[in-house]
């Protein structure tokens, strides 16, 4: 194959008309990041290898796996008694590894406010005692509780919440106070705000919505907590035998890896985790004007008078509504939430109803300010 042909298949794989995606699993990578991987992607930094077909036990590796750690720690301020982890399972995986390391044959708390909550606190069940410390499955998990709600049990291992229930739309606002060691799925926010490591035992993610591709679990874990696993804890589960090994005990994903270094390389150079944050404000106050557009367009078209409101006759689902404001479910029923909480829609029989046109406009207006 030419170099000709390879240059003109390269331009070919890094043009395109842009897609975002914003269904379940993988999302939406930094452009550069992506652009980057493709000039590198044959020759890295002038090795004659592609990372993917490199060593992970060579230094040329071992270099990209210690920065990407290095940029972790410093982007997030991981402290000193925290130790980064770069594993493989996904978060399923950590359903099974948190309770084989923590819960130590006693009893951990969990609070159920989502789908993936739910199903961590059924795996914890095979491994110790599970106290459900607060459920909002009662009202379809529409809310999270607040702290008065949370009902700990004496002794627990550890607390256990998910921060982001992307399926619900909703987010845990205020960081608990457990008394106990804290343990949080951050997979669908991780990097989008800033966080007090610190006040975590562990913190987890899997990185394919917000750090790199499907295939690498990001743990932070108190390095004090390390060491506690149940005796029938498959090493590749252990979170002692994997800080021993620096997360090298096997071979690592080292594409995915590559690519959170990549990826950590474009967060900083935005600003960090405060830019980030920022950043999600100002979509989410977009999306809350889009969502008025949305409505307001649908009211003129298909509304129809109903008891003084105007009911929208077409049966618009969330996911269709994300699509047409270009946010993702969770973003839109976030904003929908809040539409209604202050009285400016409601649902009956499937169906929206805007409460008053002239109302739903003057919100809307207000966001422009």
């Amino acid at each position: 194959m030419t170099l000709h042909t390879l240059t003109a298949q390269r331009v070919i794989q890094v043009e395109r008309e842009q897609v975002y995606n914003f269904a379940a699993g993988p999302s939406v990578m930094p452009e550069q990041a992506l652009r980057t991987a493709a000039a590198e992607l044959l020759n890295y930094h002038g090795s004659g290898m592609s990372v993917m077909e490199m060593s992970h036990r060579g230094a040329l590796f071992q270099e990209i796996h210690d920065s990407a750690k290095v940029k972790l720690k410093a982007l997030m301020e991981v402290p000193d008694t925290h130790e980064i982890l770069l594993l493989q399972g996904g978060a399923t995986a950590q359903f099974a590894a948190i309770p084989m390391n923590l819960i130590e044959g006693g009893t951990a708390d969990y609070a159920v406010t989502g789908n993936f909550s739910n199903k961590a606190a059924k795996e914890a069940e095979k491994y110790g005692r599970v106290h459900i410390a607060a459920s909002t499955a009662d009202t379809g998990f529409d809310r999270i509780p607040g702290q008065s709600e949370l009902s700990f049990s004496d002794g627990a291992k550890y607390f256990y919440y998910c921060a982001n229930n992307t399926v619900y739309g909703t987010e845990w606002q205020y960081v608990p106070e457990a008394g106990t060691p804290m343990v949080c799925d951050m997979s669908s926010d991780i990097l989008s705000r800033y966080v007090d490591v610190s006040k975590y035992g562990l913190i987890y993610a899997g990185a394919q919505k917000n750090m790199a591709p499907a295939g690498l679990t990001v743990v932070i874990i108190d390095k004090a907590l390390a060491g506690r696993e149940l005796p029938y804890t498959p090493q590749i589960m252990s979170y002692k035998t994997m800080i021993e090994n620096d997360s090298l005990l096997n071979t690592p994903p080292c594409w995915c890896i590559y690519m959170l270094s990549l990826t950590l390389d474009w967060v900083t150079a935005q600003g960090g985790v405060k830019a980030m944050e920022e950043l999600r404000k100002e979509r989410n106050h977009s999306a809350a004007w889009r969502l008025c557009d949305t409505l307001l367009c649908f009211s003129e078209r298909y509304g129809v008078p109903y008891d003084g409101k105007v009911l929208i006759q077409k049966n618009i689902s969330l996911q269709s509504l994300a699509a047409m404001m270009g946010v993702n479910r969770a973003t839109a029923v976030r904003a929908m939430r809040r539409l209604r909480d202050m009285g400016l829609v409601e649902n009956i029989n499937g169906f929206y109803c805007v409460r008053s046109i002239d109302s739903l406009r003057r919100h809307q207006e207000l966001l422009d300010e």
